[in-house]
C-alpha cells in the first residue's frame, strides 16, 4: 500500500476569499473568523495515485496558529475536476469552483495550536474515481465555513514553507483483474505456450 505525502508548495496554492468574493493570496495563514459564507482552499500538485485506486486513508494536515482562533465549524470538500488550476485574484475563485458530493463536516472548539487532521478520504476517492483523473494531477480541498461559530487560522505557505497544509494519502493500486491479453487468448484456443 504506497504512502504518498504532499504538501502546499506555492504561495498560490492556499488562499482564502471573503463574504464579498474577495481573494486573499498572499498572507502568513490561512484565516476564516467569525463570519459566515467564507471560503478557504489549499492544492497539492503531482498526486501520484492511478485513476481508480482504492483510498485506504487520506488525511488533511493544517498547522493551527494560535490557541484564540482554533475553533472549527467547517465543511471540507474537494475540488471536482480532473487537474484543478491554482488560485487565482479573480472574485470568487474558491466559492465558484465545483465541489465534489463527497464531504467532511468538523465542528471542533478549541482544538489547540499544531497540527491538526481531518479525514478526507471519501473527497479524495471520488477524486481519484473521476474519469478524467490521471496520476500526477493535482488535488484542490475547499473548506466551506458553517456559521459564525468558525474561528480560524492556519499556517500558509508564506508563513512558512515547512508549516503550509498537507495530504498524506495511503492507497491501493487497481489490480488488472485477471484480463488476459488478446494474443494470449488466442495463442491459449490454439493450444500453444
Amino acid at each position: 500500500m504506497p504512502t504518498l505525502n504532499l504538501q502546499v508548495g506555492a504561495s498560490s496554492d492556499d488562499a482564502f476569499e471573503g463574504a464579498t468574493g474577495t481573494m486573499n493570496l498572499v498572507a502568513t495563514a490561512v484565516g476564516i473568523i467569525s463570519t459566515l459564507n467564507q471560503w478557504a482552499g489549499v492544492r497539492f500538485t503531482g498526486a501520484t495515485v492511478p485513476q481508480g485506486a482504492t483510498i485506504n486513508s487520506a488525511t488533511l494536515l493544517v498547522n493551527i496558529v494560535n490557541t484564540t482562533n482554533d475553533t472549527f465549524d467547517a465543511d471540507f470538500y474537494g475540488e471536482a475536476a480532473d487537474n484543478p488550476g491554482t488560485f487565482t485574484g479573480s472574485s470568487g475563485n474558491i466559492s465558484g469552483r465545483t465541489r465534489t458530493t463527497a464531504k467532511k463536516t468538523v465542528v471542533a472548539a478549541d482544538v489547540g495550536a499544531g497540527w491538526y487532521s481531518i479525514d478526507v478520504t471519501a473527497v479524495v476517492q471520488e477524486i481519484v474515481n473521476r474519469g478524467g483523473w490521471a496520476s500526477g494531477n493535482a488535488i484542490v480541498i475547499i473548506l466551506d465555513a458553517l456559521s459564525n461559530s468558525i474561528a480560524l487560522q492556519f499556517r500558509a505557505y508564506d508563513g512558512g514553507a515547512g508549516d503550509a497544509a498537507k495530504l498524506d494519502i495511503d492507497y491501493t493500486v487497481p489490480s488488472g483483474g485477471g484480463i488476459v491479453p488478446l494474443a494470449m487468448h488466442h495463442r491459449m484456443q490454439l493450444g500453444m505456450s
